[in-house]
Order: structure tokens, then sequence, then C-alpha cells
């Protein structure tokens, strides 16, 4: 499996089977006598309406008491008594408190609970369980971090933004190098970087996540019997070219195949259909189809194996695996196998031992088994548990799930910070330097049709992402002026300043370099010097022509026969201009 894959899909899993499984309402049923009151915004009025944006009945002062009745995400059914008459309607719900929502003694450290106390008067069903882990936060951290001379357990995504400040200092990384961008050597492919430790530490913070979207990082789901049908399954492979089909060679369909192996496994069948669409994709690959030139008629539907090495083939890593005689019904010679017997494994592996959130999956804090604990981690990516609980809580929200009996399992440590830890800025201080695009044009003028810079040999200069740059002018709107340093030499022209990190707390500072076409001496634009320039200089000294700067060689301010002579020396060798 590769480290940096994820369960994207397997977020989704569970709003698809409640689709088909659960009938749809526009609102949740609860106990009535749920006892609430008015929440107005500013402590302001809210109004009681006959029915969601209909007719208003009453004007509620906050801090009214209520009985909710029933919930949607969006508007709660309540009952009131107002001067002696009994009314029904609906309130919007963000405008509604529970009573029944205090969570101050439910074992979290105080640190948490505003963030809990805000989730559970929005979702009272929610259910909060505390994981008491036993660690210590400095210990959790020391063990997560990047450091020298060990596994790089955590990776941040670089691409067209290289998030410099996101990388780690500690490892791959050499400060002596002027280019931003061959400072650090990646740890996986070419995008892929160690990540910094302030990074490492926001991440690993519970309470990162304890808001409506994020918290789903701590969801836990495993098999349940009869809740997820072949129908569902079906549903998650939809558009991959398993949806539908059989194996070849095989009687049942990768549907049913599925539903078995979560049978025999434990683990929820639409959680493994979700991860062999993660790995596999829409189009089968040598993997799914056997057809490896390295190991013939191996399969592997969940890469489990495929480990992510700088040059490596991750896919072929797997298949090696896969292609062993060690357990979970290996070698992997059809479909089939490979879809129960990973199963297994990924239940052996993860599931049971406690690692089954996330959170978990990604730092492992859970599963004690010997030589495990903050190592057994199924990926790398460090942001990965973030994007994927958003992608989850979307889910559940767009089937009108929020609201549903959902039970969140949460790790706490011990000597935990007051605060929550702040995520770093992704942009380096005290440097300027191209950003957000792999390559950028470099122009004469503020202007998107003027001229390319070109160095001496007439090549066109494109700065590169990371490319350490000077601003010399913030004035021009979109543009920075800026000098870069190419091959020992200064050039002077135009960017996009929506391409470069500045750092606004160096101000600019102008310089005085020649225009990057121009050379010094080279008054007819030829890339050389030669006696042609003579001319040109003579021409100025008589005033026929206007002066140039490229005409002052010795740099005394004005153009005389002086400058003359340099040119000389320089034709002949004596001495050089460039």
């Amino acid at each position: 499996m590769r480290r940096k894959q994820s369960f994207i899909y397997y977020y989704i899993v569970f709003a698809l089977v409640m689709m088909l499984l659960v009938p749809m309402k526009d609102a949740l049923h609860v106990n009535a006598g749920l006892a609430g009151y008015i929440k107005g915004k500013n402590g302001g009025d809210v109004n009681l309406r006959e029915a969601p944006n209909k007719t208003i009945l009453l004007t509620l002062p906050d801090g009214y008491p209520l009985e909710v009745l029933d919930m949607s995400d969006t508007w709660y059914k309540v009952s009131v008594n107002y001067n002696g008459s009994n009314y029904t309607g609906y309130v919007s719900g963000d405008l509604v408190r529970l009573k029944s929502a205090d969570i101050t003694e439910s074992g979290f450290p105080s640190s948490y609970l505003p963030y809990l106390q805000k989730l559970k008067e929005q979702h009272p069903n929610w259910e909060f369980v505390p994981i008491e882990t036993g660690l210590s936060w400095d210990t959790v951290i020391s063990n997560e971090v990047c450091k020298s001379g060990s596994s790089i357990k955590n990776t941040v995504y670089c691409g067209n933004d290289p998030n410099y400040n996101w990388r780690s200092t500690n490892v791959l990384y050499d400060g002596t190098k002027a280019d931003l961008s061959e400072r650090w050597s990646p740890a996986d492919g070419t995008t892929w970087f160690a990540a910094s430790d302030e990074l490492v530490k926001y991440y690993i913070d519970p309470r990162t996540y304890l808001d409506e979207q994020y918290i789903f990082v701590f969801y836990s789901g495993t098999y349940q019997e009869g809740l997820e049908t072949e129908a569902c399954v079906e549903s998650v492979l939809s558009g991959t070219f398993m949806a539908g089909q059989k194996p070849a060679g095989e009687n049942e369909t990768y549907a049913q195949i599925i539903i078995r192996a979560g049978k025999e496994s434990g683990v929820s069948p639409c959680f493994l259909a979700s991860r062999i669409k993660q790995e596999m994709g829409s189009t089968a690959g040598v993997a799914a189809k056997g057809t490896s030139s390295n190991y013939p008629g191996i399969f592997n539907f969940y890469n489990i194996g495929a480990n992510d090495v700088p040059g490596g083939n991750p896919v072929t890593n797997g298949l090696k695996w896969a292609s062993q005689s060690s357990g979970y019904g290996r070698p992997w010679t059809s479909a089939s196998k490979s879809i129960v017997g990973g199963a297994k494994y990924i239940n052996e592996g993860y599931i049971s031992p406690g690692q089954d959130t996330l959170y978990t999956q990604k730092f492992n804090v859970t599963n004690s088994t010997t030589g495990k604990l903050f190592w057994h981690q199924y990926m790398t990516n460090v942001q990965a548990p973030s994007s994927e609980g958003l992608s989850y809580y979307k889910a559940f929200k767009n089937n009108n799930l929020l609201n549903e009996h959902i039970v969140f399992k949460i790790p706490v440590y011990v000597g935990m910070p007051e605060t929550a830890s702040v995520k770093p800025s992704s942009k380096l201080s005290g440097v300027s330097y191209v950003t957000g695009t792999p390559s950028l044009n470099f122009r004469e003028t503020p202007d998107i049709n003027g001229n390319r810079i070109t160095d001496s040999n007439g090549e066109v200069i494109m700065l590169h992402s990371g490319q350490v740059v000077t601003v010399l002018d913030t004035s021009v709107e979109d543009w920075y002026k800026i000098s870069v340093t190419i091959s020992g030499k200064k050039y002077v022209g135009y960017a996009f300043s929506l391409y470069i990190n500045y750092d606004s707390s160096q101000p600019p500072e102008e310089e005085n370099i020649l225009p990057p076409t121009q050379i010094k001496g080279d008054l007819n634009n030829d890339g050389n010097v030669s006696a042609i320039d003579i001319v040109y200089i003579q021409r100025i000294i008589v005033g026929l022509d206007a002066n140039d700067t490229r005409a002052d060689i010795n740099g005394d301010g004005k153009v005389s026969a002086l400058d003359i002579v340099m040119i000389q020396r320089h034709i002949v060798g004596l001495e050089s201009l460039y």
C-alpha cells in the first residue's frame, strides 16, 4: 500500500450506505421533551415559524426555554409555552441550544472543552470518547518529528507551491545552497518532502480537528452484519473497471468477492471497496490484471507493501510482497485471493489493534504491540487525516446524516500545551523567491506583452520555482521589479507579483544594475563588445547620439576617451569587461 495513499473514498462509504439502507427524511426524530433554550445572535430575539422559512408565529427572546421535538441539519421543530399558550413551530437550528449538551464531566482536558461544547450543542447525538493514551505530549512529538538517521514518518506535498516553511531542516537539507529549490532533497518521488517540526505538531494536536468538519478524523467504523449490501458495494465501485464485472476466470463479481472478504475479515465491505478503488483507480493496471513482467500472475488490489521510495517502483514492490508465501493466503495468484487476503491483513494490522480512525492510522498512539507504537503508520502524508476527514464530513452532510448518533474517539496526552497548536505559514520569512508556478516569465517592462529578458547568449531567461530574487520596487500594480543572479551575473526586470513570495519585512532595495539585456560597452546590442561599439561611443562624445550608461565603461559618470581605451584593452585581451 502506498504510504501517502489514504482512505478518501472510505469516508464517503457510510453516507452511501445510509442512503441505500436508511429511509431518508427531512428530520431526525428525537425524544420529546429534550430541553433547550433560544440562543439569539448577539443576544437578539429569534423567530418561531409555522414551517421552515414560512410565517412567523412568535418572536422569542434570547434564553427563552423550549422543547426540541425533531432536528434536521438546519431547522429544529420545537414546542414552547408562551403567555400561557402552547405553540409548536420551527426555529433555525443554529439558534437553539440544548441543556443536555454539557460535557464538562466527560473526562477531556479543559483545553478541549470549548470546542467539544460547541459541537455538542450543534449535534447533541454525537458522542465524544476520550482515549487516554498515557503518552506525554513531548514523547509523542519527539517520536513523530523527522530526525537524522531515522525513517521519515511525516511528509508534506510541495507541488507548484514549494511550501518551504513546511519542510524539515533536520533531514535531507543543505542550507549552504543559495537556490532554495536545491536546499531540500525529496523524501519520496519529486514532490514529497520531510515535514517540519511545527507542521507535525499542528497535525498531531487533536484540538486541530475539533470542529464540525474535521472531527471526522476521529470517526471509527467497522463491519456490521447486514448493513452493507452488494448494491452498496457496487455503488462504491461505480465508474471503475470493477463495476458489475467479474475478474477474469472467476465466478463471483468484484462486489460479491468484497462482501465475502468483509464477512471473513471483520472489515466493512464498503471500506474495502473504497480502499481498492483508491489504490487501483478507475482503470485496471498490472496489479489488478496480474500482468506484471516482473511478477506475472500476481495480484495486489490494496497495494500492500507498495512503499514509495525515491526513484523506486512502488507497484512492483507491492507485487513482490504479494508473491511471497508467508500469510494472508499468499501468493495472491488471483483477484479473489488478493481481495480476501488483503482484507484480513488490514483487519489484523490496523482495525483490530485499535488503529481504527484516520488519526490513529496516521499517528499510531494506540497500537502498542511490541515495536509498533509510533511506527506501523499507514501513510506518511501529514495532512492526509484532515483532507480525508473533510471528505467524510461532506458525505454525511450531503446525505442528511449529521444528526445521527456518531461516536468519535479522541486521543488525550499528558502534559499538553494549554493552547492548541498554530498552523505555521508555508512561506519562508527573510527571503523573497518564486512560488506557485514551475516557471515564471521575466520581462523587460511590467507588461504581459513585454519583451522577455535574455542572457548574453540570447537565451530567454525563465525563473523557476524556489529561485531567490531581490525585490526592488513594488509600486506597479500586479508587478514586482526584481533582480536575479544567474551564473554570477545580475539581471533586472519585472515578474507577476502573484508568483513572488515577497518578505514585506524587508523593504525594497534599489540597486545600480544595468538593464538585463544590456552589456556594458555593447552599444549596438549584438551581445559583444567590439570596434563597432567604439564608433558609437565616439558619436556620443561629439554629441551626435544621446548619452547611454553602457558607454561609461570606467564608471566615472561621464563618457570620454578613457572609455574608448578600456574597450580597446578588452578587444586585445588585456582586460575583460564581463
